[in-house]
């Protein structure tokens, strides 16, 4: 019996193809579900938006834009306490500090929304150090601070007050 090379080569060229094609799949079904709920969000579609960004974490979990998006419709689905989990997930990968100072500036809104005012403060100042020049970053740990200050002579109070009434 005769062994034909070439045959079994052309017969590995075509699995190799096959398994790259399928590959090559992956990344394009993922990008399509980020644009599509890019545009859901766009609408404001949010619910949606989120399903889509889920799916498309299913085909690739450490896909950073992914990632992003999903926490910024997480957001805007009022789940802040996840929000801030998905952010901080987010902040531990190895991003451009363009990537972290967003990160850490939804990161800083989202503690910001569930009254967490010191967790908001930490996560802007992070912001800053990636970016220092975001006004808008700047402007939220100003008004994080107000609001700690706020909540901390509010309190004070309540404490001045529960002291009051058990004498």
């Amino acid at each position: 019996m005769k062994f034909d090379c070439k045959g079994e080569m052309r017969y590995c060229i075509l699995i190799t193809v096959f398994m790259l094609s399928g590959l090559l799949c992956f990344p394009q079904k993922e990008n399509k579900l980020l644009r599509q709920g890019n545009r859901k969000y766009e609408k404001g579609d949010y619910k949606e938006a989120e399903k889509d960004f889920r799916k498309a974490l299913e085909l690739n979990k450490e896909s950073i834009k992914g990632q992003f998006n999903l926490g910024t419709a997480v957001y805007k689905n009022n789940n802040f306490e996840e929000s801030a989990k998905i952010y901080s997930n987010l902040a531990e990968n190895n991003t451009s500090r363009a990537v972290k100072s967003k990160v850490f500036h939804n990161l800083g809104n989202s503690f910001l929304q569930s009254k967490e005012y010191e967790k908001s403060i930490h996560a802007y100042k992070n912001a800053l150090m990636n970016d220092p020049k975001n006004t808008d970053t700047k402007y939220n740990l100003e008004y994080a601070k107000m609001m700690l200050k706020k909540q901390q002579q509010q309190q004070q109070q309540q404490q001045d007050k529960d002291n009051k009434d058990k004498k």
